[in-house]
């Protein structure tokens, strides 16, 4: 149990999820690409093998007590197991130089036998490190991994410009693809959560900042579906984020079946209650950048007082949380705040007096 808490992160969960008292509000955070620092590793260090992998998660929550470990499958990790080429950056997250596909027409070439485990290395690197986390502390907090959405994984084998022109002028061919990437994540969720883990959905380019909500729902929607029912089916619930805009999916992305909902700054918590919060939990979206990579402590503090205000009666429950993955130079002692300010101002039963 977590310094000056009277729960452990898993009773604490357990209490949320079937509506009973718990001590404070649950603060889950996208510790991923920023968790290198938290055991004096770069992120090349961190992504090197599975115990720096693990050791940056334990040595954040031994800091932090947040609810949720997240290991780094990463949104990247179809596409690299594909064969697509990512640089190497020392101390920032990969991206891809050169993408698998070159155009649509070659989806045929894919081979889906390449994701799993025993033919990937990144792969197997993340379940062992899921492994170890869930050995040293799986009693008592989560431990995820992510997962990519099946536009972002399809983004991760052609570049997302070709994809969108094929969504448009040859969808045929784009569904193939999704179809693909579906299948791939589903080889995924069942090889890492052998490790004791839960998967958790990124999709960010699934967004409405790049396609409408009509195309969403013909492209996304119905493969998202599939893989929340495919965790389901094999025990797992699996939360769901996408970046960016939002507003007009956020119903169809509840209909998608998953278990709490996660979303961007374009999307105001107080938005996100009336639409979908008697169905789901909501994790709040603490922005990144301007409150956490830019802002103040003091600015933190009010922002976690805000988002309880806005989110504290939601049917089904409120998550304090953050926007996005917390970007690697964001200042450490302002995410201690967001766990120091939760802890205080989320006490249970919750008083709106004490975040007004």
């Amino acid at each position: 149990m977590f310094r000056g808490d009277e729960m452990t992160s898993n009773e604490r969960m357990d209490a949320f999820y079937s509506g009973k008292p718990y001590d404070h509000s649950p603060i889950m955070l996208f510790i991923v690409s920023n968790a290198g620092r938290y055991a004096g590793m770069t992120h090349r260090e961190k992504r090197s093998c599975a115990k720096n992998q693990a050791e940056a998660q334990l040595k954040a929550y031994e800091r932090l007590g947040q609810d949720g470990l997240v290991v780094e499958y990463g949104l990247l990790g179809i596409g690299k197991a594909c064969g697509s080429i990512t640089n190497d950056p020392e101390d920032s997250a990969p991206a891809i130089i050169k993408h698998r596909l070159d155009d649509i027409s070659q989806v045929s070439e894919l081979d889906l036998s390449m994701v799993e485990r025993k033919n990937d290395a990144w792969s197997q690197l993340n379940y062992e490190a899921a492994s170890i986390c869930v050995e040293k502390v799986g009693k008592e907090v989560g431990v995820f991994a992510t997962i990519p959405g099946p536009m972002t994984a399809a983004g991760s084998l052609i570049p997302v410009e070709k994809l969108l022109r094929a969504m448009r002028k040859q969808p045929e061919e784009a569904h193939r693809l999704l179809r693909f990437c579906t299948d791939a994540a589903k080889i995924v969720i069942k090889e890492i959560t052998a490790s004791g883990c839960g998967p958790f959905l990124s999709d960010p380019i699934a967004s409405e900042t790049l396609i409408s909500a009509d195309t969403y729902r013909k492209f996304v929607a119905p493969y998202t579906k599939e893989l929340m029912d495919y965790a389901k089916s094999i025990g797992l619930g699996m939360g769901y984020h996408v970046c960016g805009e939002a507003n007009r999916i956020l119903c169809d992305m509840v209909d998608t079946g998953c278990g709490t909902i996660s979303f961007d700054t374009q999307v105001d918590v107080e938005t996100a209650k009336k639409l979908v919060g008697s169905r789901v939990p909501i994790l709040g979206n603490i922005d990144v950048i301007d409150t956490l990579l830019h802002g103040t402590v003091a600015q933190v503090e009010a922002e976690v007082k805000n988002q309880l205000r806005k989110g504290y009666d939601s049917e089904k429950g409120f998550i304090i949380s953050v926007s996005c993955d917390i970007p690697i130079s964001t200042p450490l002692e302002n995410i201690d705040m967001i766990m120091e300010a939760g802890r205080k101002y989320g006490k249970y039963p919750l008083n709106p007096e004490n975040f007004r």
